[in-house]
């Protein structure tokens, strides 16, 4: 018999031996709604459009939907954590 594999997820042993689902590293998604994006951040609706219009996170509109870019949102934490290391 083959040594089976486990990976400690949220406190638990997942097996990776015959039958067992392959774990896959969390993704983040390439864009986001609104609405999505405010869960994802926990920053106000408003605050959202101030930081799309100052040009400080992007944008992109798909049909009727507005998609907010998350690597704009990640570079703004970037470039925030930079002025507070100087």
């Amino acid at each position: 018999m083959g040594a089976s594999k486990h990976v400690r997820i949220d406190g638990r042993l997942r097996g990776s031996g015959a039958g067992a689902a392959p774990i896959a590293p969390p993704t983040i998604p390439i864009t986001a709604t609104i609405p999505e994006f405010r869960r994802i951040s926990g920053i106000s609706r408003s605050r959202i459009y101030e930081l799309l219009e100052a040009g400080e996170i992007q944008s992109v509109h798909i049909a009727v939907r507005r998609l907010v870019i998350i690597q704009s949102y990640l570079d703004l934490i970037e470039r925030q954590r930079s002025k507070v290391q100087k």
